[in-house]
């Protein structure tokens, strides 16, 4: 499975929801976006498919990148 930007919701400048996994993603708020690490994942809702590992360590990069993205946006 690619992981394309369009599979998220965003929640807010702190969470995002990866739709076909069910996964909600979130973080901190960093001073520095650029040093985010951290995220907070809840698992897939009931009915969905769990990822595999690999696909999993996409969801995470890919979210992670996003929330770096909302985090670095001018409030």
């Amino acid at each position: 499975m690619a992981v394309t930007r369009d599979q998220f919701e965003i929640r807010d400048e702190l969470t995002v929801f990866h739709r076909p996994s069910g996964m909600e993603i979130s973080t901190y708020r960093y001073k520095d976006p650029s040093q985010i690490s951290d995220l907070t994942i809840r698992d897939a809702r009931p009915g969905t498919r769990k990822p595999s590992p690999e696909e999993e360590h996409e969801i995470h990069q890919a979210a992670r990148e996003l929330l770096r993205e909302l985090q670095a946006k001018p409030r």
